[in-house]
């Protein structure tokens, strides 16, 4: 078994003692399918849902040519993810559909756009953040 502990349930120690079944590490899916799956699953695996909606800082962070941009959702909802430039203009969409509770991720691929200050947005169920990122080439 794996513990699992979110930072805003570390009030709560027995809230951080929910357990993921080991079976979530060693199929064969996509590493971020099985993060998703284990964290949206709040049946019978007693899996934790994140309690807020929270958008990460990027990683790497700078970064060249991609990025990874991870964000929590503690309820299912119509969710968009949009990069723009630092003048506002929107750059990609990376997410535009309806996701579960739990931990996503999203990539994000610079290739071909000029080294500079860029933003993301996640926006889902009335709540908007902001983050900002820096391309380097």
């Amino acid at each position: 078994m794996v513990m699992l502990c979110f930072r805003y349930l570390l009030e709560d120690s027995q809230a951080c003692r929910r357990q993921i079944p080991d079976s979530l590490f060693t199929n064969s899916e996509d590493s971020s399918d099985r993060l998703n799956k284990g964290l949206a699953d709040n049946g019978e695996n007693n899996i934790l849902i994140p309690e807020s909606y929270a958008l990460a800082q990027i990683y790497p962070h700078p970064f060249n040519p991609s990025t990874t941009i991870q964000f929590d959702l503690k309820q299912a909802g119509l969710v968009t993810l949009k990069v723009y430039n630092s003048v506002g203009q929107e750059i990609a969409t990376l997410v535009n559909g309806q996701l579960s509770a739990g931990r996503h991720s999203a990539i994000f691929n610079a290739t071909g756009l000029p080294s500079g200050i860029y933003f993301y947005r996640l926006s889902v169920n009335g709540y908007s953040e902001v983050k900002k990122m820096e391309l380097i080439k």
